[in-house]
C-alpha cells in the first residue's frame, strides 16, 4: 500500500520490474519477454534500454522487436 499525497494508501500495483538472467545473454531475454507480452495481449507502453543492446547483437534484440 503507498499513500497518495492528499488522500488514502492505494494498492500499488508496480513499483520496479528487473530483469535478471546470469547465465543468459540478457538482451535477448529482455526482447524475448516483451514479444510474448505482446503476442499475450500485453502491449508494453515504454520501454528503457541502453543503445548498445540494439549494435551488440541485432538478430537477438533489435530485430526481434
Amino acid at each position: 500500500m503507498v499513500k497518495e499525497e492528499r488522500g488514502e494508501a492505494v494498492p500499488e500495483l508496480v513499483r520496479r520490474i528487473a530483469f535478471a538472467a546470469p547465465r543468459e545473454d540478457l538482451p535477448a531475454v529482455m526482447a524475448t519477454t516483451l514479444v510474448r507480452a505482446y503476442n499475450a495481449g500485453v502491449a508494453p507502453g515504454d520501454v528503457l534500454a541502453d543503445c548498445g543492446y540494439s549494435n551488440r547483437d541485432p538478430e537477438t534484440f533489435a530485430s526481434a522487436l
